[in-house]
């Protein structure tokens, strides 16, 4: 966010001046996604824009009728889960009617599971279920939790990890950072994560880190493309090494 109501993804800046801005079709599918991921959420220096943060999602959640319009799909709404979580336990924002709301995505996003596991990022919703399922207590959220460990086991499999070591660094850089996510979650809430499944993960990430790279920018004839900002190389081992993941250098 560059204003309390101000944009900018990919060189281009917008202001979202009323709720209608969010489905303004015009500005483009991409840069759509972009705004309803909330990614700002959690970039550098959150801090400081709390007060936009706070009104921003109590905007959105006035604006997006469930399962309507972009905000729904499953590109915006797995990120939006992780990072509303995310926000949440680091600056305890979300009031009742947002946690309540973030229940309702939850459920909209375990429905359609199936949808969220593009070739783009196909972990990022099993991941959103995971968070959710932490986050939450209740016979419900283990749920969640368990469905989206039994996803990510599927889509981590070996012959899709080859797969993506031959894909484009933004795709391996999501997936580095979905995995270290995972990590993160599991110190965040100790012992509620199968202590076998965190070591998986943590095993998968050498040759991942390894091959990261920094060509972020999607070509030309991807135009139309689902991106997304990603991290960079030097940004994931950073992120590796404050998990104390002896894997980052």
């Amino acid at each position: 966010m560059v204003g309390a109501q101000a944009f900018n993804f990919f060189g281009i800046e917008r202001v979202l001046s009323d709720n209608r801005g969010w489905h303004w079709r015009p500005w483009g599918e991409n840069w759509l996604r972009n705004l309803h991921a909330f990614d700002d959420l959690v970039a550098d220096g959150a801090e400081a824009r709390f007060e936009w943060h706070e009104k921003l999602i109590t905007n959105w959640i006035v604006a997006n009728a469930p399962g309507k319009g972009v905000g729904w799909q499953s590109y915006s709404l797995a990120r939006r889960i992780v990072n509303w979580i995310k926000w949440q336990v680091d600056r305890d924002g979300l009031n009742e009617v947002g946690r309540r709301n973030l229940v309702v995505q939850t459920r909209f996003l375990r429905q359609r599971l199936g949808a969220s596991l593009n070739v783009a990022y196909p972990a990022k919703g099993p991941k959103a279920l995971v968070f959710a399922g932490a986050f939450f207590e209740g016979q419900e959220a283990a749920g969640w939790r368990k469905t989206g460990v039994a996803v990510l086991r599927t889509v981590l499999r070996s012959g899709y990890l080859r797969a993506r070591l031959e894909a484009s660094d933004r795709y391996r850089n999501a997936l580095v950072e979905d995995l270290l996510d995972l990590i993160q979650l599991d110190k965040m809430y100790p012992g509620l994560l199968d202590k076998e499944e965190v070591q998986r993960w943590q095993d998968l990430l050498p040759p991942l880190l390894a091959v990261a790279g920094d060509d972020l920018n999607p070509p030309e004839e991807e135009s139309d493309a689902v991106v997304f900002p990603e991290p960079s190389a030097q940004d994931l081992r950073l992120y590796a090494q404050r998990l104390g993941l002896a894997s980052a250098g």
